[in-house]
């Protein structure tokens, strides 16, 4: 017995149709479904059997071995279009099937990458110990000058200097090379300098007061007792390295400040640092 021929009228790239012999069975075209590429069965497209009006008379949906099959009307003008997620759909040439006629399809499908709208996520750049203090309040009243854990892990102050470089309405000082900076404020409310006060973490660790340099002449004993003038040097940077701080705010006056600095507390404003251990740390809103 003869070979069966190929009918080429069922050849359309990317399809692949191959004739089997008749049967005495019911007009059948059945088939797989193979990634272009890689050559592996697809499963979950859907496979449209179409009329000479290129109406939908037929559909099925490949299982996991890319595995699909239809009964045809003899004699009739019939279309596979097969498409699916991921997938550019494909539309077969036309073809019919004469009576007791099995078709295999073997169809290569192009993949084509779906593009999905965008999806806009909303994350607030809040973290949790600085929102649970207030920080982020504060800063939008407009009373204090900050620095954002952002801005600080963008460029990571080198010394106290730089971690108030660009601040307002504060001096720095050095009395000698080796000594501690001391952070004074340019307000004057004794008509002298003042220390603003200093809290680490909600905690104050330093109180704001008069100040005059212990190697200043003009700081005799009776002004220092009387005119109430410190001499004590500053103790904080003791206490927090800039390596430590994650946020901070300078109040140059008392406008805005917190309730456990407000008042004689600080006379001339106040610095508040917040180190990395607690702007991470959640809890309760204080």
């Amino acid at each position: 017995m003869a070979a069966p021929r190929m009918n080429r009228s069922l050849i359309a790239a990317p399809w692949l149709l191959l004739l089997f012999a008749p049967s005495a069975s019911a007009q059948r075209i059945q088939g797989i479904i193979r990634d272009e590429v890689t050559g592996s069965p697809v499963e979950d497209i859907v496979v449209d059997l179409l009329d000479g009006e290129e109406r939908i008379v037929g559909q099925h949906v490949t299982d996991v071995n890319g595995w699909f099959q239809f009964d045809v009307a003899e004699g009739q003008t019939h279309q596979l279009r097969s498409g699916g997620l991921g997938y550019e759909t494909t539309l077969s040439t036309e073809f019919t099937l004469a009576a007791g006629q099995t078709v295999g399809a073997e169809i290569h499908m192009t993949a084509n990458p779906v593009t999905l709208d965008p999806v806009m996520t909303i994350v607030e750049a809040v973290r949790p110990g600085l929102d649970r203090a207030g920080f982020y309040q504060r800063e939008s009243m407009g009373f204090n000058q900050v620095r954002t854990p952002e801005d600080l892990e963008e460029n990571p102050p080198l010394d106290i200097g730089d971690l108030f470089r660009g601040i307002n309405g504060l001096r720095l000082i050095r009395p000698t090379g080796l000594s501690d900076w001391e952070v004074l404020s340019a307000r004057e409310p004794f008509g002298t300098v003042c220390r603003p006060s200093v809290s680490i973490d909600r905690i104050v660790v330093q109180r704001g007061e008069r100040w005059r340099p212990r190697y200043d002449p003009e700081a005799t004993m009776l002004d220092r007792a009387v005119g109430g003038f410190s001499t004590k040097a500053s103790h904080w940077q003791d206490l927090v390295t800039v390596q430590d701080i994650a946020a901070m705010e300078v109040f140059p006056g008392q406008g805005g400040l917190p309730a456990w600095v407000a008042g004689d507390v600080s006379p001339c404003g106040a610095i508040l640092f917040w180190t990395k251990g607690y702007v991470e740390r959640p809890g309760p809103r204080e």
